[in-house]
């Protein structure tokens, strides 16, 4: 299945310095999925002790990825 990046989702990689191997790894092998609002799905995956969050959904012939969040743990 093909991956899509949106817009949003490029701003977001570049501002926290994140490559595509790093999200189609997240989605590949994550640490967690969670349902999401609109038929979106949570991918959560500990990086550099962060978490990293890819929110996409999925479409007929793609899967598009809508944004990606690297969080720092609390006390960071």
């Amino acid at each position: 299945m093909e991956v899509w990046f949106s817009r949003h989702a490029r701003n977001r990689m570049r501002f926290w310095h994140l490559t595509d191997d790093v999200v189609f790894q997240t989605l590949a092998e994550p640490d967690q999925v969670l349902p999401s609002k609109n038929n979106r799905k949570n991918f959560w995956k500990a990086l550099n002790g962060g978490l990293l969050r890819v929110t996409c959904i999925e479409e007929d012939d793609r899967t598009v990825i809508i944004t990606v969040t690297l969080r720092k743990k609390k006390g960071e």
